[in-house]
């Protein structure tokens, strides 16, 4: 039996997941995203130019070396097996939702989930009065991950400015969000990534940032430490887990003195921020959640014309993985 792991070859999470597949005694074929082709006319898809390898199963880690507009569009050759009716973690439909930041938090919002303020404007007036409401704010582009392209707005005349710009080069609406202070933590200014895992909680860590540093990011100097997860924010991120009914999510969330609040959701993040500072193994915890969903799909009559199942249906209500 093999698995189709796509990710990036010799990458750190990429490889941890076809380990943990060889545990299982599952043989992995590590597939780069950018190596799939897709034929818009007939449906088909091909791996380095040949047919795509007979797999039980498909498990997404990640779409190409960085998330932007492209790694939506890398989502395409992974319904030649989904149509095939090869089951795959997460389904390509439900990643794309949490790929455009646009509709992730439109869809947070709308299920209630507790958001910062966040506004979409071309308007230089309503960008330079969002942040005179809140002091401070991030623009964020539609695409990105890890923090990269974000920027911070701490006057209105940079708001005006930057809105002002947009417009003049076609850009379209900006993403503004209000600048959240997190609640007191010593000096630390950190976040949470709380990993939910067929709709369980795996556990959490916490991003801290250096000193000086507004963004918490790895790739912004910050580090990664252990996190508490009260159960206040355990349901957050279940009820996260849930809008997108994605199989592997991780839920960023901030501590404030209002409560929680949650930034954003991914399908593609979390596996090494979890590891370092909890020693939790999610990609065992991923391999063995889609293993039974590999499995319960094969013995599935018609599978190929029913919609996935939401992990929450087949995994306990609450409570934590080990």
């Amino acid at each position: 039996m093999q698995v189709a792991v796509v990710g990036n070859p010799g990458a750190w999470s990429t490889e941890r997941l076809a380990s943990a597949l060889r545990a299982e005694e599952i043989a992995p074929i590590v597939v780069s995203a950018t190596e799939l082709s897709f034929s818009l006319s007939g449906g088909g898809g091909a791996w380095k130019g040949r047919p795509l390898p007979a797999v039980m199963g498909v498990i997404v880690k990640k779409l190409g070396p960085s998330t932007d507009e492209q790694a939506a569009v890398r989502l395409l050759p992974l319904m030649a097996w989904e149509r095939a009716g090869v089951p795959i973690v997460s389904p390509p439909a439900l990643i794309e939702r949490v790929l455009d930041r646009f509709r992730m938090t439109l869809d947070l919002g709308e299920a209630g989930v507790p958001l910062p303020e966040t506004i979409l404007t071309e308007s230089p007036d309503e960008a330079a009065a969002f942040v005179a409401r809140h002091g401070r704010a991030v623009v964020k582009p539609r695409h990105t991950s890890k923090g990269h392209g974000m920027l911070l707005l701490q006057n209105p005349a940079e708001a005006r400015n930057m809105a002002a710009n947009g417009a003049a080069l076609g850009r379209g609406p900006a993403y503004l969000q209000a600048f959240v202070q997190p609640r007191e933590r010593g000096a630390e200014r950190r976040d949470i990534g709380v990993v939910v895992i067929g709709g369980v909680v795996a556990g959490a860590y916490a991003r801290v940032a250096p000193p000086g540093e507004w963004r918490t990011t790895t790739a912004a100097g910050g580090r990664y430490a252990p996190a508490n997860v009260t159960p206040e924010i355990e349901q957050i991120a279940l009820k996260v887990s849930r809008v997108f009914g994605l199989d592997f999510t991780t839920v960023d969330v901030v501590e404030t003195e209002k409560g929680p609040m949650v930034y954003e959701a991914s399908a593609l993040g979390g596996f090494r921020g979890l590891f370092e500072a909890t020693g939790v193994d999610a990609a065992r915890l991923t391999v063995r959640w889609a293993l039974e969903r590999f499995t319960r799909s094969r013995r599935e009559t018609g599978r190929e014309s029913r919609p996935h199942a939401s992990p929450a249906e087949s995994a306990p209500s609450g409570g934590r993985l080990g």
